[in-house]
């Protein structure tokens, strides 16, 4: 149809993604939506009763609906189309190929005494069968470390 796009680049399947994930083609977009407070570490044991430490770096957080400001902005992509490909985007992401995930028993149960990092599942091959085991994320190598803040 002749119609480039906003950068003037070839329309490729990510731009095309990120204008049917963006609400703003769909009707008014909205501005102030994010504030800037402090970076909460979310652990197990402090999620679990609802609580949260929170950290000094600061980091953005999602403002309520209400303090939104709405800008009026041409709709682009009808409110039936975007409904259509966010349920086929939760699908595509649900049943891919290549998802290689299986299900813990003990998923998001089984924190890390230590550090309260959830365990992580990960398995090893034997020539007999395959074996499960937990490791705390806290612990793996190639993560920066928690207590020093180096790699």
């Amino acid at each position: 149809m002749g119609v480039s796009t906003r950068r003037g680049v070839r329309w490729e399947g990510s731009i095309v993604w990120a204008i049917l994930r963006n609400p703003a083609y769909k009707g008014p977009a909205c501005f102030n939506k994010t504030q800037i407070d402090a970076r909460q570490k979310v652990t197990k044991p402090f999620r679990l009763p609802g609580r949260a430490v929170h950290g000094d770096k600061s980091s953005g957080h999602e403002r309520s609906r209400d303090k939104w400001i709405e800008i009026p902005v041409p709709t682009i992509v009808s409110e039936e189309t975007f409904a259509l490909a966010a349920e086929r985007l939760a699908d595509n992401e649900r049943f891919v190929p290549r998802r290689t995930i299986e299900p813990s028993i003990v998923q998001s149960l089984v924190s890390c005494r230590k550090c309260g990092y959830a365990l992580s599942r990960t398995s090893t091959r034997t020539s007999a069968r395959k074996i499960h085991y937990y490791r705390c994320l806290g612990s793996n190598a190639w993560a920066p470390s928690r207590r020093t803040g180096v790699r």
